[in-house]
């Protein structure tokens, strides 16, 4: 569900195909193995899948932080690049997406990566210097 109400139409058509079999290939292994792994020992199939679900919620929680420090960057630049907002103040309204939904959170940090990479690419595409513009701005009005 999380997945599917953050990421774009034409990546989660790739996307969930993909998770949906690999759903349908473990259940298939563990229907496979399970039996083998009860006649060797009772507790072993329980300690199986009970293993892979710890390891997976441990590589689960790593990437969401990853992910979730990777989002406070780009939030950063974004507050960073409008006027009259510097790099402390950037970092306390951050701290305000920290507390956030992981889906709130992704759909922020998505719209700001957007954000981000459309200033830059205006920037680049007309050769404009925003600091000299900014510089111009600000003498102007002393």
């Amino acid at each position: 569900e999380l997945q599917g109400s953050i990421t774009p139409q034409h990546i989660y058509a790739v996307l969930g195909p993909v998770a949906q079999m690999s759903r349908k290939i473990l259940n298939m292994v563990m229907a496979l193995t399970a039996p083998m792994l009860y006649k060797i020992q009772v507790r072993l199939p329980y300690l199986f899948s009970g293993s892979l679900c710890v390891i997976y919620t441990i590589g689960f929680i790593y990437l969401t932080r990853r992910q979730q420090k990777h989002n406070a960057k780009i939030l950063t630049d974004l507050f960073e690049q409008t006027e009259g907002v510097d790099k402390e103040e950037a970092k306390q309204l951050v701290k305000r997406y920290n507390r956030m939904t992981a889906a709130s959170g992704e759909c922020l940090a998505r719209m700001a990566q957007v954000a981000v990479m459309t200033t830059k690419r205006l920037t680049k595409v007309a050769g404009i210097d925003m600091n000299a513009i900014e510089e111009d701005f600000r003498a102007e009005e002393e």
